[in-house]
């Protein structure tokens, strides 16, 4: 996990239309870089909690495609669930990997 600066998107993230981040899965190399901006930063942009923010972008590590292939909107009450950790879709990471990384990138100055 990577924290950039807003100004430093289109620099790290060429190929992407984005205005908080971006991944790059290795998935041969079982390895995975997430670059995001500033937890409250995400959050005001997408006007989503940030562990959403940071499922998405993990769903990306585990393979899920660039173009959201299959991919659909949560409802408001999947959310809550999600937040909850009772609802687990299966290519998401777990509760626990989220809370580590969380934590992690919050921690960040």
């Amino acid at each position: 996990m990577v924290r950039i600066a807003v100004e430093d998107i289109p620099e790290v993230c060429p190929n992407v239309r984005t205005t908080i981040g971006c991944t790059f899965p290795y998935l041969r190399e079982n390895r995975c870089v997430v670059a995001l901006i500033a937890p409250e930063l995400a959050e005001q942009r997408m006007h989503l909690p940030y562990e959403i923010i940071l499922r998405h972008e993990l769903a990306h590590c585990s393979g899920w495609p660039a173009d959201h292939h299959g991919g659909r909107a949560l409802n408001a009450q999947e959310m809550e669930k999600i937040l909850r950790g009772e609802l687990l879709i299966d290519w998401l990471p777990s509760k626990e990997i989220l809370s580590s990384v969380r934590h992690a990138h919050r921690s960040k100055p």
